[in-house]
């Protein structure tokens, strides 16, 4: 078992194609997973952290200014060195974002091998 900082977002990398075949079931179309501990197995073990959930810096700013009868007032607040999860498993046409369909996304098909995701019939490696 690898454990990582809390808050920390891990994922399966993909090989190259030039690893052995270790993915037992795996078809045509279906995302090449690297064996990054190199035990032999795709497991737990295999997820790499591409960042973090935890913001490593916030900031919050606030001021009012007046003059005669005018008023501002304005608040700054932000975060840095954060990341989002984007979970491409979630495409679909819940979404009001054309680019997020399925249908138009750049999927593997028997007629177009060079593509940049994965079958969409491929279950995600997170089992949702």
């Amino acid at each position: 078992m690898i454990l990582h900082p809390f808050g920390s977002i891990s994922t399966y990398t993909t090989a190259d194609g030039t690893e052995k075949e270790i993915q037992k079931g795996a078809k045509p179309g279906s995302a090449k997973v690297k064996d990054a501990d190199g035990n032999g197995y795709i497991d737990s073990n295999d997820k790499v952290i591409i960042g973090s959930k935890n913001p490593s810096f916030l900031m919050s700013m606030s001021n009012t200014l007046t003059y005669k009868n005018f008023y501002l007032s304005f608040l700054l607040n932000g975060t840095f060195k954060v990341t989002r999860e984007l979970n491409e498993a979630n495409i679909g046409s819940w979404s009001y974002n054309l680019y997020n369909y399925l249908h138009n996304a750049d999927y593997w098909t028997p007629e177009h091998t060079n593509s940049k995701y994965a079958s969409p019939a491929y279950n995600n490696f997170d089992g949702h």
